[in-house]
């Protein structure tokens, strides 16, 4: 099983987006997390809460959450 950071990360990258611009799309959706949290997240630091996952999971493309997660 992948941590989030691990998710995160490198859709992130492929994506396209700094963290800094994730952020910008989180809170676009109604989404509040700090300016360190998806650093945090990144580096095993701290998780988003699930609801804050799946927006995260939504803006980089992730449309199989559990198969991303846990694989097969």
């Amino acid at each position: 099983m992948k941590s989030i950071g691990q998710i995160i990360s490198p859709y992130r990258k492929e994506a396209g987006l700094s963290q800094i611009a994730l952020l910008k799309k989180l809170k676009d959706l109604g989404v509040e997390v700090s300016s360190k949290s998806i650093s945090a997240w990144e580096h095993g630091r701290s998780e988003p809460s699930v609801e804050t996952f799946l927006y995260v999971c939504r803006i980089l493309g992730i449309w199989d959450c559990i198969e991303v997660c846990f694989g097969s």
